[in-house]
């Protein structure tokens, strides 16, 4: 019998389950630092920008870029760049690499948006016990209006390389760009490897 003014724990009504938390989104198995221009220059708006570096090993990369319509034609130097190495070095020879190298880990060009630009990079390396090579890794794609794009050289040891394209228009976000590779001939290979003051390597 229930007494007036309580429930006895038998009749009380059972409490309702909590409702499921959430699931926490997936996080991306590879974080990249955003990339962004560290020029102040306002873009036109028939103009793309082409950011450029390098990655997987501390040595150096001449970069040019070609707006003809014919490949491996009417290349620019635009200049080098060099990976810091803190993924393959401790953080004191980073550091100690920073000050005796003056070659910067990024460099950027303007050019004009809705056609093919060719862009090809070229590593090479010198030490007191070896010098050589990798390259030329030439690809194109075709940016367009106001765009930025990242093109990344990428070391795979000291003999293979490859080169990547993403547009990072919005800097927290690389999106791959497709590209065409080309391949040049010798005569232009020759051409470069003078350019980089590596004519005799092999």
């Amino acid at each position: 019998m229930v007494e007036k003014g309580y429930l006895t724990d038998s009749l009380k009504t059972p409490a309702a389950p909590s409702p499921p938390k959430p699931a926490a989104p997936p996080q991306p198995l590879i974080q990249h630092e955003p990339v962004t221009s560290r020029s102040t220059e306002p873009l036109a708006s028939d103009k793309a920008r082409i950011l450029m570096r390098s990655t997987g090993m501390p040595m150096n990369v001449d970069y040019s870029i070609s707006a003809s319509e014919q490949s491996c034609k009417d290349f620019t130097q635009i200049g080098a760049v060099r990976d810091k190495g803190q993924k393959v070095l401790s953080s004191w020879i980073v550091k100690l690499g920073e000050k005796l190298n003056s070659v910067p880990d990024q460099i950027e060009t303007v050019v004009p948006a809705g056609q093919p630009v060719q862009v090809a990079g070229w590593g090479n390396w010198q030490d007191s016990k070896s010098k050589g090579n990798c390259g030329p890794s030439i690809v194109s794609f075709q940016p367009a209006q106001m765009h930025t794009y990242l093109v990344e050289f990428v070391w795979q040891g000291t003999a293979r390389c490859m080169s990547r394209v993403y547009d990072v228009t919005d800097p927290a976000t690389r999106t791959a760009v497709p590209t065409e590779r080309k391949y040049c001939s010798r005569s232009f290979m020759d051409v470069w490897l003078g350019r980089s003051g590596l004519s005799g390597v092999p």
